[in-house]
């Protein structure tokens, strides 16, 4: 009766009842979407994912067919009876053969959920929960997580950056207003920029975090000198721990190449903020820079950035930009030492 069903029309989508005669049902349109689906070069604007992967406990729904068939020769022995069925089996794989457009025209009736859409667009990574394998998206950490900032520093960079992090949100929350057939026929687009998302966050993590950690050397520097370095081996490890203590310190008389290394155009992309080009514009204030000197106007979007680092460090910016030597190059691991000569103002 399964089969009869089958025959007698498509179904509205792939919901089916524990009842043999559903079940059945639906596995044979289920194959028959499968096989209108295995055309060579794939079919565009019909995606697979919206069927269904197990069918009455077979993990396929040609298995579960085979499953079907295996019952009814279960019943007699007979020659005869034997004869019908594998005629009968044989008709039935033909009959799907010919309802591919149905077939495709049952996919793309269906909606497909944002979450298939993410897991195959996404990065992702395997975990053990509870003995179960469980599969979830593996995003890039954020640079706001990053030991080595100030507690504003991560609270404005949070907020700078997380227009860009929840761009899947965002692009979910278009994907859902679509209809079944828009998302059928905009699926691969789709794919295709949620990951050039994920390479584009990868790219700015990887990138920002690798130079905020360049402070690493200067906080455990400070700490050392001013006598604030954890004591225990524990927090000895947690760079939070150092990061706290540094953060604490009277920090403007610390030389203008270590406060450089703190500054927002040394971590941030220049391409999208700017950040040469504002410190440049901060050199021509010309004289101790305050919190009060830095706008809006002249730092855009990275404003509170700026001002965070004026008001920690009060840089000197009176100093000849092209004579203060590199962090990385100067010998004295004291970030409190005086610059050479040669840089003094």
């Amino acid at each position: 009766m399964g089969f009869v069903s089958a025959i007698q029309g498509c179904p509205e989508s792939f919901a089916s009842s524990s009842s043999p005669v559903d079940l059945t049902r639906i596995a044979v349109w289920t194959t028959a979407c499968n096989s209108a689906l295995s055309v060579p070069g794939g079919v565009e604007d019909a995606v697979g994912s919206v069927l269904p992967s197990e069918i009455g406990g077979a993990r396929s729904a040609n298995k579960y067919l085979t499953k079907a068939f295996g019952a009814l020769r279960a019943v007699s022995s007979d020659a005869t009876h034997q004869q019908a069925i594998s005629t009968l089996e044989r008709v039935l794989r033909l009959w799907i053969k010919t309802q591919r457009e149905k077939s495709l025209e049952l996919i793309r009736r269906q909606k497909i959920s944002w979450g298939s859409v993410l897991m195959t667009a996404a990065p992702t990574e395997t975990k053990r929960v509870k003995g179960q394998t469980i599969t979830q998206v593996k995003s890039p950490s954020k640079p706001s997580r990053s030991p080595f900032l100030s507690v504003k520093e991560k609270q404005v960079l949070s907020s700078l950056l997380a227009a860009e992090w929840n761009t899947p949100e965002a692009m979910r929350a278009e994907w859902v207003r679509l209809t079944p057939q828009e998302q059928h026929t905009s699926y691969s687009d789709t794919i295709k920029r949620l990951k050039q998302h994920f390479e584009n966050i990868n790219k700015t993590s990887t990138s920002i975090h690798a130079k905020l950690g360049h402070r690493k050397k200067w906080i455990h520097a400070a700490c050392e000198d001013k006598g604030v370095a954890p004591k225990s081996k524990k927090d000895k490890a947690n760079e939070f721990v150092w990061a706290q203590n540094f953060y604490k310190l009277k920090l403007t008389d610390i030389n203008i190449s270590v406060a450089l290394v703190f500054a927002p155009n040394h971590y941030l992309p220049s391409d999208k903020y700017d950040c040469d080009n504002i410190l440049t514009s901060l050199y021509g204030l010309d004289g101790i820079l305050e919190p009060r000197h830095v706008t809006s106007e002249m730092c855009g979007v990275t404003v509170e950035l700026w001002k965070e680092w004026a008001l920690r460090f009060e840089p000197n910016l009176s100093i000849d930009r092209s004579e203060v030597p590199q962090a990385v190059s100067l010998e004295d691991v004291n970030p409190f030492a005086n610059l050479p000569e040669s840089s003094d103002s």
